[in-house]
């Protein structure tokens, strides 16, 4: 039944939800961002976007006034742009 698992969901706290959520693809963030308000707050929080950043670039450092999460948009440009450079020549 939808209704359970969504209260069984929503019961979970918040700091559980979203490492759930950091074993998921940034691409699909979007598209829990759809599912509801909560969900759509859950993937805008800091948390999730260090874990990613964490993940991918283990020496990262977050510089001020930046958040996680462009920072890890920031770093997954340099690394599409470094690739394509480096296919290229």
């Amino acid at each position: 039944n939808a209704h359970a698992f969504d209260q069984l969901f929503s019961s979970l706290p918040s700091d559980l939800i979203l490492y759930i959520f950091s074993f998921l693809t940034e691409d699909q963030y979007p598209k829990l961002a759809l599912v509801c308000k909560s969900w759509r707050i859950l993937m805008e929080d800091d948390m999730i976007w260090r874990h990613k950043v964490m993940s991918y670039w283990k020496n990262s450092r977050k510089r001020d006034g930046l958040s996680w999460r462009h920072l890890h948009n920031d770093l997954k440009r340099h690394d599409r742009i470094w690739f394509k450079d480096t296919i290229s020549h």
